[in-house]
């Protein structure tokens, strides 16, 4: 039977600012540009309704640290909650469907089948989880003119510029209403209107969905919808500033 976010969504609206994903000294690897190993430990939360920006950590290791946010990295060390599961203690099965289920990734260069117009890659997501073929067509469809995507729902990625692949990524991510959605960039040099219906559609996905977006930007336009900054370069713990931030 197809999953249904009804209940969950109106549970989320009674407690806005519910844990969503939990780090406890939670330690990641990566090489950096010069191949040299880095690894760093954090313990943090994030909460429905929230941004957090990832800063400090050059590409290579903001990438690895939203992989493991992803799932796609298990930690070194520490422990890594989902909603309240350590992902460690779940059998692959039952790890995979919460992930699924729970987290949306658009990072590059991730996401878009080349074989599949882009309603198609947009309807993924719905239909992995159970969602009927048509209804998950119309709900990708809704995504694409939400994100003024229509005249490209019939193009192969390959026919599309990078800011329809930047938009298709994350209609991607956010048509089955995830409860953590990751986001590399946008780009610096993305037009003003392509940022404007990302930051569009980031917060409404925050307000009506509940969700948490972790975002990796240096975009001006995007840092209003920021709750907190996790500079994650000087130390083995983030520091956090903005609201509710500590240091």
């Amino acid at each position: 039977m197809p999953y249904d976010r009804t209940e969950h969504r109106q549970s989320a609206r009674l407690v806005p600012h519910e844990t969503i994903a939990s780090l406890n000294d939670a330690a990641f690897q990566w090489r950096d540009a010069a191949g040299l190993s880095r690894s760093r430990a954090m313990s943090l939360r994030l909460r429905r309704t929230e941004v957090f920006n990832v800063r400090g950590l050059g590409v290579d290791g903001t990438r690895a640290f939203m992989s493991l946010l992803c799932g796609r990295l298990p930690p070194c060390a520490g422990q890594y909650l989902l909603l309240g599961q350590d992902l460690s203690l779940l059998g692959a099965a039952e790890r995979r469907r919460l992930l699924l289920r729970e987290v949306g990734i658009s990072l590059r260069p991730d996401g878009l089948f080349s074989h599949l117009a882009v309603i198609d890659n947009i309807a993924l997501p719905l239909l992995v989880n159970g969602v009927a073929h048509g209804a998950a067509l119309e709900r990708a469809g809704i995504e694409i003119t939400s994100l003024g995507l229509e005249r490209h729902a019939a193009l192969l990625p390959h026919m599309l510029g990078t800011a329809e692949i930047r938009l298709a990524r994350l209609g991607q991510a956010l048509v089955h209403r995830p409860s953590l959605v990751v986001v590399e960039g946008p780009d610096l040099e993305l037009d003003v209107q392509t940022v404007a219906r990302i930051r569009k559609r980031l917060l409404r996905y925050c307000e009506e969905d509940h969700g948490c977006a972790v975002i990796s930007t240096e975009h001006r336009d995007l840092l209003s919808l920021v709750s907190a900054t996790l500079w994650l370069k000087e130390s083995l713990q983030p520091s956090m500033n903005n609201d509710g931030a500590r240091t």
